[in-house]
């Protein structure tokens, strides 16, 4: 199956808005008669191109990693051969390969203690922490006691 017969297979199944029995009809320069088919056909190129780069783009960064593991393993074997701290070469080469893990950060609600700047009470106002920031309850914007002042965070409970 070539590429226009795939993407008239897709047209007519997904796409197909009304019964025609020349939907597929090509014109002298061999592009669609139909504008909507034509304009179809124009994204489904584009797309299927882009999909395809990126993929090419894809195994080569693989085939890339994959020769710099096989060099280090090759430099491991070769090192361990050689030299009597093959301990210490291989806990490198773990470290090399291994992927790096950091601690998910904090994500939910939580109470902190906020004082205000001009009279000194303290009150809990409730933080949302997400992957994008923490969010302060309006308790960090006005003191409760006198309505001024701007309340900062002195700890949590």
């Amino acid at each position: 199956m070539n590429t226009r017969e795939a993407f008239e297979d897709w047209y007519e199944v997904d796409c197909y808005p009304c019964e025609h029995s020349n939907w597929f009809r090509l014109d002298s320069d061999g592009d669609y008669e139909f504008d909507e088919v034509q304009y179809a056909w124009r994204t489904w190129q584009a797309a299927t191109e882009t999909v395809i780069t990126e993929y090419r783009q894809q195994c080569l960064d693989n085939a890339a990693e994959i020769a710099r593991l096989r060099k280090l393993i090759a430099d491991h074997v070769n090192s361990s051969n050689n030299d009597d701290s093959a301990g210490d070469t291989f806990g490198a080469l773990m470290a090399e390969v291994q992927p790096k893990h950091k601690p998910k950060p904090f994500i939910g609600t939580r109470s902190a203690i906020y004082k205000c700047t001009d009279c000194g009470h303290e009150q809990s106002v409730q933080e949302i922490h997400t992957e994008y920031g923490v969010y302060v309850g309006s308790g960090a914007n006005w003191c409760d006691k006198c309505g001024d002042g701007k309340p900062e965070r002195k700890e949590t409970p």
